[in-house]
């Protein structure tokens, strides 16, 4: 009953969320065909009309601790925990000064308004999970060009979300192989609380203040990839 009761709760949340990624998704095709520019300055839009949705429907809002200080001419690696889909608009109202690229899961290319449009023309650094060879050699090709253009790219590397909000072990290839081949990066661990309250039917959702929580780049000059994935994930599971 209590499952029932909260999920009637969120369903404005989700009409909002499914009506805005419907809306969008013509208007990027239209701005894609005219203006990359013009792409990302609508991303930017819908991820703060992500942000009104989530404050007019549930009453809640998010605070932010910290900033994303990474030097502007450097490129920068984003390592975050993944609670919910309302990560990515958080961080993307987070970096303005850069286009936020995300590593994802080829199968998310098809099917999702808005999201698999974006990940394919502007935001997708597109792996089969289900292939670590493939991953592999995805990010090592990547990785040169976030060198060269100064990118932004951010990799969630609990592989998934984690709908209770406990931090899952790390699934360390990705992020080893970026880290390996990016020592020039500035590299910055996240931390998100509370999102997973979002559209789980187990937890209230109502009046919810998540919580993103932003490091200053970690040391990188003289410490080995190992201990950089080490400290990583210890200040991540130290906020939750």
């Amino acid at each position: 009953m209590r499952k029932f009761f909260y999920s009637f709760l969120v369903t404005p949340f989700w009409v909002g969320f499914t009506f805005l990624m419907i809306f969008f998704h013509p208007i990027f095709l239209v701005a894609n065909s005219l203006s990359v520019k013009l792409v990302d300055w609508l991303i930017v839009i819908l991820n703060d009309c992500h942000n009104v949705n989530l404050f007019l429907t549930t009453g809640s809002f998010r605070s932010v601790e910290g900033r994303f200080n990474a030097s502007p001419g450097r490129p920068l690696i984003i390592v975050a925990n993944h609670q919910n889909m309302y990560d990515i608009a958080f961080l993307v109202s987070e970096v303005r000064t850069k286009v936020v690229r995300f590593i994802a899961k080829r199968q998310l290319a098809r099917g999702i308004p808005t999201v698999s449009l974006l990940l394919r023309i502007r935001n997708g650094i597109l792996i089969d999970r289900d292939s670590g060879r493939d991953a592999i050699a995805v990010l090592r090709d990547f990785a040169p060009k976030l060198e060269r253009e100064k990118l932004c790219c951010v990799i969630f590397p609990e592989g998934t979300r984690a709908k209770d909000g406990k931090l899952k072990p790390f699934k360390k290839l990705g992020l080893k192989v970026l880290l390996d081949e990016a020592p020039n990066a500035d590299v910055v661990p996240v931390a998100f609380t509370k999102n997973y309250r979002f559209g789980n039917p187990k937890f209230f959702p109502l009046f919810v203040r998540s919580r993103m929580k932003i490091f200053p780049p970690i040391e990188r000059e003289g410490v080995s990839v190992e201990e950089q994935m080490t400290k990583i994930e210890s200040l991540i599971k130290g906020v939750l």
